[in-house]
């Protein structure tokens, strides 16, 4: 329901203010995939902002390629439990 109402609501839109964007293109290339944004609605992506994003994607990076590691027991489950739920 809610994203048959979505629908409705985006046709209601003129084309010119929906920049369609895939989320894995912003995962893949995030700063291509907001200059394309910026560049749909007519706007100038400074170089600051620009740099900003990239300082950011890169603190990132670190942070998720920390080896992280869990378990059930951790959290007072095992596999049957999780199985099981």
């Amino acid at each position: 329901e809610t994203v048959n109402k979505f629908l409705r609501e985006r046709d209601r839109l003129a084309d010119n203010r929906i920049c369609d964007i895939q989320y894995e293109e912003v995962c893949r290339e995030p700063i291509r995939a907001v200059r394309r944004i910026y560049e749909f609605f007519g706007w100038s992506l400074s170089k600051e902002a620009e740099q900003s994003m990239r300082v950011l994607i890169a603190s990132q990076a670190k942070r998720e390629s920390a080896n992280h590691r869990y378990d059930l027991s951790q959290f007072g489950a095992n596999a049957e439990d999780v199985l099981s739920a």
